[in-house]
C-alpha cells in the first residue's frame, strides 16, 4: 500500500484488505444514498473492529461519530472508537486502487466508496 513516510501507525501492521461499494446514483436520491453508504462502511469497520480489536479499519471520507468533533483544538473524545480515512493515515486511495486493479471512478452518477482494514497475522 502507498503511503506518506511520516505516517507510522501504518507502518506497524503486515497485511491488508481493500474493499469497494459502488453504487449508482439518482438524481432526486444522491444526498441520500450518500450518507447511506457510509452508515453502512462504518458499521462494518466497527464490527471489524470488535471481531479483531488490533485491526485498524479505515473508512472513506471523515469520523462521523461526534456531532461536534473536538480536533484540532483538543484531542479526540473517543480515541478508540473513531474511524479514520485512509487519506489521514497518508493512503493513497487513488495509487492503491490502480496497483490492486481496481477502477478510482466508475464514471457519471457512480459513488464508490474505497475502504481498508489493516492487521497483523495472527
Amino acid at each position: 500500500m502507498s503511503q506518506k513516510k511520516e505516517n507510522k501507525p501504518c507502518n506497524q501492521f503486515e497485511q491488508g484488505q481493500g474493499k469497494q461499494k459502488i453504487r449508482q446514483q439518482s438524481r432526486n436520491r444522491q444526498q441520500q444514498q450518500r450518507q447511506s453508504a457510509k452508515r453502512r462502511q462504518e458499521e462494518q469497520a466497527r464490527q471489524m473492529r470488535r471481531l479483531h480489536p488490533g485491526c485498524l479499519p479505515l473508512t472513506a471520507g471523515s469520523c462521523t461519530l461526534c456531532a461536534r468533533c473536538t480536533y484540532p483544538d483538543r484531542p479526540c473524545r473517543y480515541p478508540t472508537k473513531r474511524l479514520s480515512s485512509m487519506e489521514a493515515y497518508g493512503l493513497f486511495v487513488s495509487d492503491i486502487c490502480m496497483r490492486s486493479g481496481l477502477a478510482y471512478n466508475y464514471g457519471p452518477r457512480t459513488m464508490t466508496y474505497t475502504s481498508c482494514v489493516l492487521y497483523n497475522k495472527e
